[in-house]
């Protein structure tokens, strides 16, 4: 769940949906590997996959870039135009999700904070395991 709530927009790489579905799974584990180790922090896709993370060769975002690059798009096109991608995708992700993230203006982009689990009514009222099925 997303607070508060933006438009949901459509990426402009041409995938397959089990691409876009492997990469949502690739962002849910940044975001929650970020979240538990910064719990105070706001985050920026950048925080995610740039910086030190810039190299997707590999993860399932590798096809973010060669969609656009199969397109006609340069180098750097294709690399701007991924990363706008990966970012309308975190959007995605953190709406679908049963935590609470609150979204803010940054500095050039939105950034994002995970609501602290005490804070967060909608996962605390839906802790229902009855689902899981142990061997």
């Amino acid at each position: 769940m997303l607070k508060p709530d933006s438009r949901k927009k459509s990426i402009s790489a041409k995938l397959r949906e089990e691409n876009v579905l492997a990469i949502k799974q690739y962002i849910q584990g940044l975001v929650y590997g970020y979240s538990i180790a910064n719990p105070d922090n706001y985050f920026y896709s950048r925080d995610l996959v740039g910086g030190d993370n810039y190299l997707w060769e590999g993860t399932p975002l590798e096809c973010l870039y060669y969609s656009h690059r199969v397109n006609g798009k340069s180098n750097e096109k294709a690399i701007k135009a991924a990363g706008n991608d990966f970012g309308l995708l975190l959007a995605d992700v953190l709406r679908e999700d049963i935590r609470t993230f609150i979204a803010a203006d940054g500095d050039r982009a939105k950034k994002y904070k995970r609501e602290k689990p005490e804070e967060d009514k909608h996962f605390n009222e839906n802790k229902d395991n009855s689902w899981i099925k142990f061997v």
